[in-house]
């Protein structure tokens, strides 16, 4: 419904201005970082030969004795946006290897690209966050996320939580 202005009171066409006034204010603001949060279900293992499983909560595991490569793609708003930042949650439940995740930005069109790289620091059953670095943006670039997932230990499975990544024009 709209309503125009010149029929309000001078105290309610005050109100309005200023609440067009933060509106648009804050929209703008609101579109300087584009953030995305996926679940691990929204990887896929390396090799159709690896063995996985994605729990109730929508966690990738590894139930493997080996590591297992779990290849994350990420969402991007724009080819021109840096990735700002990027974080991954894993459940590193083996004591004789850590979770090691790669952010990488490749070029769909030449060689070349950007990796950051990041690792769980010990066993635990709560999720830790590994935390990226920033990365470029290169021309035509895609990006995604590559984590080496611990095998199997005690008969606890390693898992990736979920993942989020930041973009800012």
């Amino acid at each position: 419904m709209l309503y125009r202005i010149e029929h309000l009171g001078s105290a309610a066409r005050a109100l309005a201005l200023a609440t067009l006034s933060v509106l648009i204010l804050n929209g703008s603001s609101a579109l300087a970082v584009d953030t995305k949060v996926l679940p691990g279900a929204s990887c896929q293992v390396s090799s159709s030969t690896l063995p996985y499983s994605i729990n109730g909560r929508a966690h990738l595991a590894n139930p493997g004795a080996g590591l297992s490569t779990f290849v994350c793609p990420v969402v991007r708003h724009s080819i021109g946006f840096d990735i700002s930042d990027a974080k991954v949650w894993v459940i590193d439940q083996n004591p004789a290897a850590n979770f090691i995740c790669t952010l990488n930005m490749q070029s769909a069109s030449a060689a070349g690209g950007f990796i950051a790289v990041t690792g769980s620091a010990g066993a635990g059953g709560l999720p830790q966050l590994l935390d990226f670095a920033a990365v470029p943006s290169i021309a035509n670039g895609y990006a995604f996320i590559s984590c080496s997932a611990p095998g199997v230990s005690g008969g606890l499975l390693s898992s990736l939580v979920a993942y989020r990544v930041d973009e800012l024009p």
